[in-house]
Parts: C-alpha cells; sequence; structure tokens
C-alpha cells in the first residue's frame, strides 16, 4: 500500500524539526576557539613511609662498633618524620616474633581507644582501655619503637581512675609509672597534683637499686625502661626498687626482652644473663658480609649489594662501617637506592670513642642524619577517579571538525525541513513516490 505523500512530507518536517532547534540552541555554545579548562588547584601528594635499613658490614663483631651502630640509629630516626629505621630482626626473624609485634600493634589499638575516651570525659571507659594497653605493652615492651607510648598509658590511666573515685589503684598506677620513668611529665594535670604527692609518698619506702645485664653473646646492646645503656655487660645503678625492663639486641639476632624486679638486700644489685639466639635468616644476611664488604662504597650497588632488597623488604639501605683504634675511631657511611642501584650519599667521620664523650655521640647521630639528607621519593599519588586527563581544550565538543559535521547535518536538515514544507500536498510528475530525491545520504 502507497503511503500518502503529504503524510511523508509531514514526517520528514517533523523528524527534522529537533534538529534544526538543537542546532541554534547549540551552536552558540559551542567555543569559537580551543580554550583551555582551567585545571583544579593540585593537591598535596600524601606522604608514605619510606623505609631503610642499616647493615654494619662488619657483622657487629666488634663492642665498640656495635655501640657506634646505636648512635647511626638513631640519627636515622631524627633524619626525616617520613624515615623509618627497618628493624632488622623483624625481617631476619619473620613469624618467630609475631606474637610480640601483634601484642604492641593491640596495644597501640587499645592506646588510641583510650585517650579517645578520655578526651571526651568518658573516664570509666578510658581506664578499662588503658588497662588493656599497659598489659599489651608490658608483655612485649622490648618491641616498643617508642617506650612513651606505655608511660603515656599509665599516666592517664592513674589519672581517669583518681577521678572515677578510686584512689588507691590509681595511686599505685602512678607509683608503677614512677618507678621506671621518675622524670615523668606532670605539667597538665595541676588538678591532680594530690594524686602524684600520693604516689610519690609510697615510693619513699622504695630502696635504691641497680642491674647489671650480660649477654650472650658477649657485646650485644642493653636497654633498660627503653633507655640506651651501652653493650653488654652493663651496669645500671640508681633503680627504684619494684618492676624494670630489660632488652638486648644484636645484628643478626632475635631480640630478647625481660622484666626484672631488683631488691632493696644487702647487695642491692640484680644480675641478669640474657641469652640471645641467632634469627632464622641470620645465615643469609652473613653470607652476604663478605660481598658486602668489597663492594662498600661503589659508585653502584653490586650485585651483593643489590640482594638487600630482597633479604631486607627496603628499597634503601645505609651500608656501615667502624674502623681503627677507639682514639681514632673512623665511621664510614654508604646509601644506596636499591631500586636504581644508585650511590645517593657517602659520609665519614674520625670520632674520639675512648670516652663516649657527649660531643662524640652527637657528631656521629649528626653523620647519620646528613647521609639522609637527599631526595628519597617520599610521597606517591593517590587518584580516586579517573586516570584519563581531561585534555587542556576541553572534550570533543571543543574541536572544530566536530562542529563542522554538526553544520552539515543541519544545513542538510534545514534544506529538507524547506523542501518539505514548500512542497505541494501532491507530488510533481515524475518525483518518486517514496520521498527520495535521487541525492547520496551520507552517515555520520
Amino acid at each position: 500500500m502507497k503511503r500518502p505523500a503529504g503524510s511523508l512530507r509531514q514526517t520528514i518536517a517533523l523528524v527534522t524539526l529537533p534538529c534544526f532547534v538543537l542546532a541554534l540552541t547549540v551552536g552558540p555554545l559551542a567555543p569559537r576557539t580551543a580554550i583551555a579548562k582551567e585545571a583544579p588547584p593540585a593537591k598535596a601528594p600524601p606522604k608514605r613511609v619510606t623505609r631503610v635499613a642499616l647493615v654494619d658490614v662488619d657483622g657487629n663483631t666488634h663492642p665498640e662498633s656495635t655501640d657506634l651502630h646505636y648512635f647511626v640509629e638513631k640519627g636515622i630516626r631524627i633524619a626525616s618524620k617520613n624515615v623509618v629505621l627497618q628493624a632488622i630482626d623483624d625481617v631476619l626473624n619473620s613469624g618467630a616474633q609475631a606474637k610480640d609485634i601483634q601484642n604492641v600493634a593491640f596495644g597501640k589499638d587499645a592506646l588510641e581507644a583510650g585517650m579517645k575516651a578520655y578526651g571526651s570525659g568518658k573516664c570509666d571507659e578510658a581506664a578499662d582501655q588503658l588497662e588493656q594497653a599497659v598489659t599489651f605493652f608490658e608483655s612485649s615492651f622490648a618491641f616498643l619503637d617508642d617506650p612513651e607510648d606505655y608511660f603515656r598509658a599509665l599516666l592517664h590511666q592513674g589519672i581517669c581512675l583518681w577521678r572515677t573515685g578510686q584512689k588507691e589503684p590509681a595511686k599505685l598506677v602512678i607509683a608503677r609509672a614512677l618507678i621506671v620513668e621518675p622524670e615523668l611529665d606532670i605539667k597538665q594535670f595541676k588538678a591532680e597534683q594530690a594524686l602524684f604527692d600520693a604516689a610519690n609518698e609510697l615510693l619513699r619506702d622504695k630502696a635504691i637499686t641497680s642491674v647489671t645485664v650480660a649477654s650472650i653473646p658477649p657485646g650485644s646492646r642493653v636497654f633498660v625502661d627503653g633507655g640506651y645503656r651501652g653493650v653488654a655487660p652493663v651496669f645500671r645503678p640508681g633503680l627504684r626498687e619494684g618492676v624494670h625492663f630489660v632488652r638486648v639486641e644484636r645484628q643478626g639476632y632475635a631480640r630478647v626482652g625481660k622484666k626484672v624486679t631488683p631488691k632493696g638486700d644487702d647487695s642491692g644489685n640484680v644480675k641478669v644473663e640474657i641469652e640471645l639466639q641467632a634469627a632464622r635468616k641470620k645465615a643469609v644476611l652473613e653470607g652476604l658480609l663478605p660481598g658486602l664488604q668489597k663492594e662498600f662504597g661503589q659508585p653502584t650497588a653490586g650485585k651483593t649489594v643489590a640482594q638487600l632488597q630482597g633479604t631486607l623488604l627496603v628499597d634503601y639501605v645505609v651500608l656501615f662501617r667502624a674502623s681503627g683504634e677507639a682514639d681514632k675511631k673512623k665511621v664510614d657511611l654508604t646509601l644506596y637506592s636499591l631500586t636504581s642501584g644508585r650511590l645517593l650519599a657517602q659520609k665519614s667521620l674520625v670520632v674520639d670513642w675512648t670516652e663516649r664523650s657527649r660531643e662524640s655521640k652527637d657528631k656521629v647521630i649528626e653523620l647519620a642524619r646528613q647521609v639522609l639528607d637527599v631526595d628519597l621519593q617520599e610521597a606517591v599519588t593517590i587518584q580516586d577517579g579517573p586516570t584519563t586527563p581531561v585534555p587542556e581544550s576541553g572534550g570533543i565538543h571543543t574541536k572544530w571538525w566536530f562542529w563542522t559535521i554538526i553544520g552539515v547535518v543541519v544545513a542538510g536538515g534545514a534544506v529538507g525541513l524547506g523542501v518539505a514544507l514548500s512542497r505541494k500536498k501532491d507530488a510533481p510528475e515524475g518525483t518518486p513516490s517514496d520521498g527520495s530525491t535521487g541525492g547520496i545520504l551520507l552517515r555520520f
């Protein structure tokens, strides 16, 4: 059945008219030239932690190098807030220390929850959370990176107990804190001065004692109550009678923590001998030491240095060597990027270590800080949306060829509309009844 010509013309008009109106509306909005979109303000890239390992290429085999090793560590720790010293024993003894690491993590979570409750004035809840934190920290004190977490938990637990009317438990908790840290900072708690006076009164009857720590193998580093005390054997006097914490560590060995309770007897001293066990992968690191000694200071990381990336799970390593007599001890440090293989920094220092003076210690600490005074990769960009950037000139609708095509389509539509509307009701003789004109149809 033939479709009436008039009906066909009306259909063409109805289809073409919206296109024509759209062209009149959108066309003027198209930019005459490509205008660059103003980029949103750049966000400061978030900081990430850069882990650095420190390796004594001679294996901590001499007491003086083991001692100097600690002060190099201290310098690395203060070099930058975004640089974290990788504890080698965590990697070399992976798995064996999981429980202690978990205890510290649980303790930190409980401390955070307790401090949040404390800040909200919920002292009952805070005291419970902080007590949990103290328990976790005490069970794995040797694995605390910062003993201040322990002191903070004890201090605020005692304050909360005092504020909720539990006077006696509060005094005992603060006394425990003062036994470990006599210089506890209490300036911010002026309202609780009576609590600290009462705790100090409890300590008046406590005897002053001491502890001597020996290690197997000898010459290991010793910490008492979180503070470094030197290389074993170590004598630590001036301790209040009560619970104290001893930690012993050495490169290639699993660290050991022990609670000691020196009591005021005739000797006034308790002797502790702590035996260290080799870390599970101690042999792996020791197998690399001969190669590290040969490659030490090379302008690029040698084959052995490069293996430290997989062994210690870090991208940067500081190689350390101490040599010479005590009065002219030479300290050499080299910093390598294990990813690029580049030597990033190299520093040396000759220091008199016979007296271990404060000046000499500060020089070693500063040397380590300087070796990390380079541009480490400390930031990464985190993108929350699509990663494809928007072109500076805008999207496809800003391109000249896009609007040329649209113009052709619209112009053709306009012509079709005019023709359709101008035709008579009946098609002229010779015009195809299907409305076609014999032209070429272009599709875009």
